[in-house]
């Protein structure tokens, strides 16, 4: 339960980050992309983060295909990345067994089923645990005013 937690709370975080931006106003974008794979084969459903190093680049992401390929998005699909520094973390899950959501009579008969057991079985990670942390993949990029190739081998 607390990595959904965890995964949620990254998950609007980045929504908000990623939301600063509109109409006009929002900085210019250069597109990022390429493909991930693992041990030499194509991740389908990756989730492809680019946290950003720098207070004036904003974050983007991505999710991958069947082949592996994906193109970023900062305020758009495959609109790409605002130039600057990034750190940059990879993560495919794979989703957990989610019971039905209960109903309770009284917070009291909730707060004991929570007690007993946890009904939500966290996603697995289907990836080495290190490409999960922007601080710890040893994957950046640097984003310039042009179109860029990141291929990402893990």
């Amino acid at each position: 339960m607390k990595n959904i937690v965890v995964l949620g709370f990254l998950f609007f975080t980045l929504v908000g980050i990623v939301g600063c931006g509109s109409g006009d106003g929002n900085p210019p974008t250069y597109p990022v992309t390429g493909t991930v794979t693992y041990q030499g084969k194509p991740v389908e459903g990756a989730d492809i983060v680019f946290v950003p190093s720098t207070p004036e680049a904003l974050a983007a992401f991505a999710k991958s295909d069947a082949d592996g390929k994906f193109a970023m998005r900062t305020f758009e699909p495959g609109d790409g990345v605002v130039a600057g520094s990034y750190k940059v973390k990879v993560v495919k899950l794979e989703p957990g067994d989610v019971e039905e959501t209960p109903v309770f009579e009284s917070s009291e008969e909730e707060a004991e089923f929570y007690v007993e057991g946890d009904p939500v079985t966290p996603p697995k990670n289907l990836l080495p645990r290190k490409y999960a942390d922007h601080n710890a993949s040893g994957l950046t990029v640097t984003v310039a005013a042009e179109p860029l190739t990141f291929d990402i081998e893990l």
